[in-house]
């Protein structure tokens, strides 16, 4: 298994030379308190991005905001729980109030949910996962895409799962919301270009 550091160092690289190069650019990054999100924010700060962090723990921002301002980045956060609409919208507000535009939306929030069967899942759990993980990246794209397209330029990066592309059982929920994910950044990626916006998704492995 890979660390979210070493993952990133893999893929990142190759990704943002194709992209853009995210120095004196503002980054969205959802997730971001712990693991994969957190690499993401520290990685686009030590490039020269500012950084809007958003988790639902607010002890874990705070850590990982401090240790980029330590290190001389621009970060800031807001807690939020993305299965709520209203959050949603809170967040690209605040991270518009904060550093004034947003270029890059990170959409890295999820969780598993329960390692159960199908016939087990509780329905709830289910709509929990997908509220998360696709709901909330779809939210967010909308909210950010007018201001985007009004710039002619933007990025959308998902990050999905190998989930989404094998079968892996009792993981019927973290499975439908990754493959949905690509499924919502192809018609996202087929609807930015003719107006300046990249989007593309990441499917890594198991994590550390």
């Amino acid at each position: 298994m890979l660390s979210p550091v070493a993952l990133l160092h893999w893929f990142l690289p190759s990704i943002l030379m194709v992209l853009m190069l995210v120095k004196d650019h503002v980054a969205l990054v959802t997730g971001s308190g712990r693991g994969i999100g957190r690499a993401i924010a520290q990685l686009f700060a030590k490039e020269g991005a500012a950084v809007f962090l958003t988790a639902r723990t607010e002890k874990e921002l705070f850590s990982t905001t401090a240790e980029i301002s330590r290190n001389g980045g621009r970060a800031g956060y807001v807690t939020a729980d993305l299965s709520r609409e209203g959050d949603c919208t809170s967040v690209v507000a605040a991270a518009g109030e904060k550093f004034g535009k947003i270029d890059i939306l990170v959409n890295n929030a999820g969780h598993y949910g329960p390692v159960v069967p199908v016939e087990e899942y509780p329905l709830a759990e289910f709509d929990s996962v997908i509220a998360v993980h696709l709901r909330a990246a779809f939210l967010l794209s909308k909210l950010v895409l007018p201001e985007m397209y009004a710039r002619g330029s933007g990025v959308i990066l998902n990050m999905s799962s190998l989930s989404a592309k094998a079968a892996y059982s009792w993981g019927s929920a973290y499975a439908a919301a990754t493959a949905g994910m690509l499924g919502l950044t192809r018609v996202t990626a087929a609807e930015g270009a003719r107006k300046g916006v990249r989007v593309n998704a990441i499917c890594p492995g198991p994590v550390t």
